[in-house]
C-alpha cells in the first residue's frame, strides 16, 4: 500500500455493529469496468471505502450512499450502480449485524475487516504490474 487515508475512522468504528452494506459498480459505456468500485458500510455513520491507485480511502459520509450516479458526455457513459441481490456473489450475511473488531492494512494492497465470530471481509487492489493496479476485489468469509 502506498498510503492509507482514514485508519482513525476504523478505530472509531471498533465495537460498534455494521448494520448495512452497498457496493456500487462503475460501468463505462455500459461494460463493467469495476464490480467493486466504492464500498459503503454502515455502522452509527456510513462510511466509503476504495482504492485509487495503490492508494486506499476511508472517508466519512455521505449521509446516505449516493444512488446509481450517471454521467453522459458527447463521446462516454458513465454509470455507478449498485450491485442487486449482492447475498448471491457476496455472502454479506456473514458481517451484517456483527460487531465489527478490528482491521489490518497489510504492506500488500489488502484490508481486512474482522468481525465477531471469526467472520472477515477483504478489500484489495490487483496490482497488474509495479505501479499498475487492476480491479478492486472483495472477499467475504
Amino acid at each position: 500500500m502506498y498510503d492509507t487515508y482514514g485508519r482513525e475512522l476504523l478505530n472509531e468504528r471498533l465495537s460498534l455493529t455494521l448494520t448495512d452494506l452497498r457496493i456500487q459498480s462503475y460501468l463505462y459505456n455500459k461494460e463493467i469496468a469495476e464490480e467493486v468500485f466504492v464500498l459503503y458500510l454502515k455502522f452509527d455513520i456510513w462510511m466509503r471505502i476504495f482504492f485509487d491507485d495503490g492508494v486506499l480511502f476511508i472517508k466519512e459520509g455521505p449521509e446516505e450512499p449516493l444512488m446509481n450516479l450517471e454521467n453522459e458526455s458527447d463521446a462516454d457513459e458513465f454509470e455507478y450502480p449498485f450491485i442487486d441481490s449482492i447475498n448471491e456473489k457476496y455472502p454479506i450475511d456473514k458481517v451484517l449485524n456483527k460487531s465489527f473488531v478490528g482491521f489490518t492494512v497489510s504492506q500488500g494492497f489488502d484490508l481486512y475487516l474482522d468481525f465477531q465470530g471469526g467472520h472477515q471481509m477483504k478489500i484489495s487492489q490487483e496490482v497488474t504490474s509495479p505501479g499498475w493496479f487492476g480491479r478492486t476485489t472483495l472477499e467475504i468469509k
